[in-house]
């Protein structure tokens, strides 16, 4: 509902920009929207396996005549289907800025340097009332995006978390951990 709402507004708020137009030499290419998809995760030595997978669902929008994209995802790292410890990520949202250009040579290839900040959920220890405690954080990435056809990219993401919080003395959100993702996108206009 969230990325539906967002192509509203912006097909809403900038119509000129989304249409592809042709006269006097001049092309305006609209947007470029993409769905993403990718997997990975993080070390973790609060885990008995060391390490936390799970991935994100991302959308995007880039203008090719500008240098920059923005992105909306949600991802979640867990050790099961049903996340129960603290130190698991149930939920986190994030809308990321971009700045991003073809690398040198190979117009197929497009890196990605960005901020990003949002919210994350992780389950409480299991004598508190509430399920979940939540936090804002901000995380710095990259991703280098090969575009493979006209509507299909796979993609290599590294993000570096950080997120803490600190009730009544107990740390109960704490992370500085780099994340590593690949995935699959595609790319369409409207």
């Amino acid at each position: 509902m969230t990325i539906s709402l967002f192509i509203l507004v912006n097909l809403t708020l900038f119509p000129a920009l989304s249409e592809t137009t042709q006269g006097n030499n001049e092309i305006n290419t609209g947007f470029i929207y993409s769905v993403r998809y990718g997997m990975g995760g993080f070390s973790e030595s609060r885990s008995a396996e060391g390490s936390l997978g799970g991935g994100e669902i991302a959308f995007d929008i880039r203008w090719p005549q500008w240098p920059i994209s923005v992105s909306i995802s949600q991802e979640n790292y867990t050790n099961s289907a049903d996340p129960t410890q603290p130190y698991e990520i149930a939920r986190m949202v994030t809308v990321s800025a971009f700045y991003c250009d073809n690398l040198i040579n190979f117009d197929k290839v497009y890196y990605f340097l960005g901020l990003g900040a949002g919210k994350l959920s992780v389950p409480r220890s299991e004598t508190t009332p509430k399920p979940y405690v939540s936090s804002s954080y901000i995380n710095i990435a990259s991703r280098v995006h090969y575009q493979v056809s006209q509507h299909f990219s796979l993609y290599a993401h590294i993000k570096y978390l950080n997120a803490s919080k600190t009730v009544n003395d107990v740390e109960l959100i704490d992370y500085n951990d780099t994340i590593f993702l690949l995935g699959i996108g595609y790319d369409f206009q409207l």
